[in-house]
């Protein structure tokens, strides 16, 4: 197994644990399916770093890791869906870039809305020009 795949298993791990016990509850968790949201297109770079993530958890935990892909408005979209839902740990987001639509005022939501709990990949960027 890929280092990088522990590290996603420990931090899910360690954030279902953290949650649980936020909880103060004797269900086990998860005890149904579990939705990743990805807030682009199917197919793109962020989609399949859900889908492949989301069947690593799924053989982890035993429940469904269920992708559920909701583009448009510069993520916008998928971000406020993950928002408004109920906060028990079975609405997932998987996300690069929410912070501009923050920025730029566009956003339904504030940071204080959203709680990160593992950085699953690094993507490095860069702004060039010819010599």
């Amino acid at each position: 197994m890929k280092k990088g795949v522990i590290f996603i298993l420990i931090s899910m791990s360690l954030y279902l644990f953290f949650l649980t016990n936020d909880l103060r509850s004797s269900e086990k968790y998860p005890s149904k399916p579990v939705v990743i949201v990805s807030p682009f297109t199917p197919g793109g770079a962020l989609s399949t770093i859900a889908n492949l993530t989301g069947k690593y958890l799924e053989k982890h935990f035993g429940v469904p890791f269920v992708v559920e892909n909701k583009p448009g408005g510069g993520t916008v979209i998928g971000v406020t869906y993950v928002v408004n839902a109920p906060p028990d740990g079975y609405t997932l987001l998987c996300a690069a870039d929410i912070f501009t639509s923050i920025l730029m005022g566009t956003a339904t939501y504030k940071m204080e809305d959203i709680r990160i709990v593992a950085q699953i990949s690094l993507n490095g960027c860069s702004l060039s020009v010819r010599s």
